[in-house]
């Protein structure tokens, strides 16, 4: 049976990241056996794109952690094609939002410190997070499993200790176990 990774890239924005994700699945009730942590990602390749997405279509939830907020727009551009063509997910031309903060919607309602750049969402499809009125984070479903998408990194508020970080990480992996609250989306926030 597999086990909860974390499969970090070798720089220290993912590594680091990696760290405080695993901390935290340390302090979780309940972890989905079927679990992959990509955190802090903006060097993945099309293999390992296509072996995400083959895990997942077989049952595996990915938590996919955008570290695009410190790379260039080429390397954004290339970034989001690639994770659009794996996951079916759709990026807003511009990273840019105006707000220090994300509102998640599910699987807690919470605000979170976020950065005044993240990987922001085009479609509100599946969104259960907002930044400045813009989607940033989504939830989505492939075949026996799915991706969480977080546009705005989780990982530096889980190891600055702020709590409301830690609750939303905790309730994202732990929601995945409950398959009634893993299928059911978020009540749209009123903008």
């Amino acid at each position: 049976m597999p086990t909860p990774r974390i499969l970090t890239e070798p720089h220290l924005l993912s590594e680091e990241s990696g760290v405080h994700f695993q901390q935290m699945l340390s302090g979780c009730q309940a972890v989905p056996h079927d679990l992959l942590i990509v955190p802090g990602i903006r060097e993945m390749s099309a293999e390992r794109a296509e072996r995400l997405r083959s895990r997942t279509v077989g049952g595996a939830w990915v938590i996919l952690e955008s570290g695009l907020c410190f790379a260039g727009e080429g390397k954004r551009r290339e970034q989001t094609g690639l994770w659009e063509k794996a996951f079916g997910l759709r990026f807003a031309r511009s990273g840019r939002v105006s707000e220090l903060f994300v509102e998640y919607a599910w699987p807690v309602r919470q605000i979170v410190r976020g950065f005044d750049v993240g990987t922001l969402l085009e479609s509100a499809e599946g969104v259960i997070a907002w930044s400045g009125g813009k989607p940033v984070c989504c939830r989505r479903r492939l075949g026996r499993g799915g991706v969480i998408f977080l546009g705005s990194m989780l990982g530096p508020g889980l190891g600055a200790g702020e709590r409301e970080a830690e609750l939303v990480g905790r309730e994202l992996i732990e929601v995945i176990r409950d398959p009634v609250r893993s299928l059911t989306l978020p009540a749209p926030i009123r903008r």
